[in-house]
Parts: structure tokens; C-alpha cells; sequence
């Protein structure tokens, strides 16, 4: 705006150069978010992978997830925590504690 309260015209070069630049960070937005987000979506998504195949049944433990198993991004209590928070949150999952000294969780698939 101008010192008269008057808009400057924006010339044709200037606006393709913010049209471009918008398109660039459009795209790399689209890939971010297209990602899935975030370690824990990732490791819920296949949780619930195994779950569905029928390689956990109903009352498993944390442990029976991680241990021994070698599963990609369920391969550590802190993933396989982040999973099942994530698939309670969304209805999938119902977990509860059996012992609070020893952390041991049973899960059962609600959904």
C-alpha cells in the first residue's frame, strides 16, 4: 500500500515467482503428511498388520510383540507401547494391567 492508502500493483514476474514457490511447498507438504506422521502411527499400522494376520491372539503381552520376534518397528517395548497407545486411542485395542510391578499388559482386538 501505498503513503495515498492506494494497493501497488504486484507485476507478472513477481506473481508467477509466489505462484511457483507455493506449488513447490505444496508438494513437499503433500509428501510429509502422506508419510503416516509420526514412529508411533507406524508402529500401530503394524501391530495391527499382525494382529488381523492372526500372529497374536487375543490377551497378548507386550513382550509376546517384541520379544523374540524381530518385527520391523515393533521390535522394543517403547514402540510396542507407542502402538497400542495409539490403536486404544482409536478404538482398535483394549489393554489392561495385570501386574504394575512388572508392566505386564494384556491386549485384546475390539475392533
Amino acid at each position: 500500500m501505498d503513503k495515498g492508502g492506494k494497493f501497488d500493483l504486484v507485476e507478472m514476474p513477481s506473481t508467477l515467482k509466489a505462484i511457483a514457490w507455493c506449488e513447490y511447498l505444496e508438494s513437499h507438504a503433500a509428501r510429509l503428511y502422506a508419510s503416516g506422521g509420526t514412529p508411533e502411527m507406524d508402529s500401530a499400522k503394524a501391530l495391527l498388520k499382525k494382529i488381523k494376520k492372526g500372529d497374536l491372539e487375543d490377551g497378548f503381552s507386550l513382550r509376546d510383540v517384541y520379544y523374540g520376534k524381530n518385527w520391523a518397528k515393533l521390535s522394543n517395548r517403547k514402540e510396542v507401547e507407542g502402538a497400542i497407545n495409539v490403536l486404544q486411542d482409536m478404538a482398535c485395542l483394549k489393554s489392561s494391567i495385570l501386574n504394575p510391578d512388572c508392566h505386564l499388559i494384556s491386549c485384546l482386538c475390539v475392533a
